[in-house]
């Protein structure tokens, strides 16, 4: 029997650091593919769905509000679990990131163990949720 192929998760990041980061704390465990802007990252999903999107809030060309908005208008990628990835720590910010459409808030710096489980939590609830509809 073959190993199924990691998930897949869409990293959205203007910053190079941060995208170097992300490639060395979970690129062992996942599929990563990555986005500079909002343009970029609405490209990517198009093309290649992931199973998950961690997206930060400033972009250079939009918001990741933005971006959010327009994955859950797409029928073809609504269901895709967004979590937000940001400095942006105001409890508006997180309101913000809810209204639209994140499933779930991160601040930076990022806790890496607690990023993994959360990545973790919402790939199996997506999975469980996915098995479900299928019956």
């Amino acid at each position: 029997m073959t190993k199924p192929p990691p998930p897949t998760i869409l990293v959205v990041d203007d910053e190079p650091i941060m995208i170097r980061l992300l490639d060395d704390m979970l690129g062992s465990r996942y599929d990563l593919a990555f986005a500079m802007s909002g343009t970029e990252a609405l490209a990517s999903v198009a093309l290649y769905p992931p199973e998950l999107i961690l997206l930060d809030v400033e972009l250079p060309d939009m918001s990741g509000y933005d971006v959010c908005r327009a994955v859950r208008n797409s029928p073809a990628s609504r269901e895709i679990p967004v979590i937000f990835l940001t400095s942006n720590d105001r409890q508006t910010d997180l309101v913000s990131g809810f209204e639209a459409g994140g499933m779930d808030y991160v601040c930076k710096p990022v806790n890496f163990a607690v990023l993994s489980q959360r990545i973790d939590r919402h790939l199996k609830y997506r999975e469980s949720a996915t098995t479900i509809a299928q019956e």
